[in-house]
């Protein structure tokens, strides 16, 4: 069967079904190119059933188990020192430089100042936390990653709304993702598949497992999988090895190279002036198979290519 999958590939912004977007950029006289795929994987506000930073407490008071996962799934290391994660009302962290996120690896923040140094994140992975004090809402919250470059993702649930001194002046990079607001006690929400499926409640890990360093922590039927892959592994039918955008006589031209395809149906491009917060499609292989450009209308302009 032929299908067209929902991958979105930024000159901008890399971002599968929703919020991967970049560490860095570069620039072609006005037009500004992104590479690289930073997104939030899993969340879980509400950790009071299972010991996941394995220091040995169930943190029922505390919310020493909640945690924020973010995910690499680009095939480069990414740097994201800098980079702040907020919710409603806090500044959680400002990622010290540098922090490296490796292929394929994620960075667990646990909150409330929790102890990590007996959690195994896997691995490859990072783990960390917030200073003490700092928890998830198990209610009307919500949480940022902001680049710095002003670019940001968040995912919310209920109510919550990212504070002014965090979104002023940036960007949000797509559609900010709304996940319920019925917190499951030490349930989290995640993306099944892993990086790029959509947002529901984990499942169930049947059995007993040990993510503490010093294997004396041991979870029964965890309903999280924090620095750990958990679903469906999606091949790609489109292995893309370069995509930029350059000026040529007053018009954008973009170009890409693909290693394979395989039953692909086509691209589309949608376009966003940096200024702006949505995208517009621009050309589609639906109408025009040839995909020939629509005029440059001046100033910073950010491209997807989908397929």
């Amino acid at each position: 069967m032929r299908y067209l999958v929902i991958l979105k590939i930024l000159v901008c912004i890399i971002f599968f079904n929703s919020l991967l977007f970049a560490q860095g950029y570069l620039r072609n006289d006005n037009v500004t190119t992104y590479t690289s795929g930073i997104t939030l994987n899993e969340i879980c506000a509400n950790g009071s059933a299972f010991d996941y930073n394995a220091d040995g407490i169930i943190s029922s008071t505390s919310d020493k188990d909640e945690f924020v996962e973010i995910v690499n799934s680009s095939d480069q290391t990414i740097n994201i020192g800098g980079w702040t994660l907020s919710d409603n009302t806090t500044t959680y962290l400002i990622f010290p430089d540098p922090t490296s996120i490796n292929p394929g690896k994620s960075i667990v923040v646990y909150m409330y100042g929790a102890d990590v140094s007996n959690f195994n994140p896997g691995s490859g992975n990072l783990v960390t936390s917030t200073p003490a004090g700092i928890r998830l809402s198990n209610s009307d919250d919500v949480i940022g990653l902001k680049n710095t470059n002003g670019l940001y993702i968040s995912v919310k649930w209920g109510t919550g709304v990212l504070p002014a001194d965090f979104t002023t002046g940036a960007t949000l990079v797509g559609t900010e993702v709304t996940i319920s607001n019925s917190w499951i006690a030490g349930q989290s929400q995640s993306r099944n598949p892993d990086y790029s499926g959509s947002w529901s409640f984990h499942p169930t890990i049947t059995g007993t497992v040990d993510w503490s360093v010093d294997h004396t922590v041991t979870l029964t039927d965890p309903q999280a999988s924090p620095g750990r892959k958990y679903g469906l592994d999606q091949s790609l039918p489109v292995t893309l090895s370069s995509f930029r955008a350059v000026v040529q006589h007053g018009h954008v031209l973009l170009q890409w190279r693909t290693e394979s395809e395989v039953e692909n149906l086509g691209f589309e491009i949608y376009r966003s002036l940096m200024s702006s917060t949505g995208f517009q499609l621009l050309d589609s292989y639906r109408s025009n198979p040839a995909l020939e450009a629509v005029a440059w209308g001046g100033g910073i302009n950010a491209y997807i290519l989908r397929y």
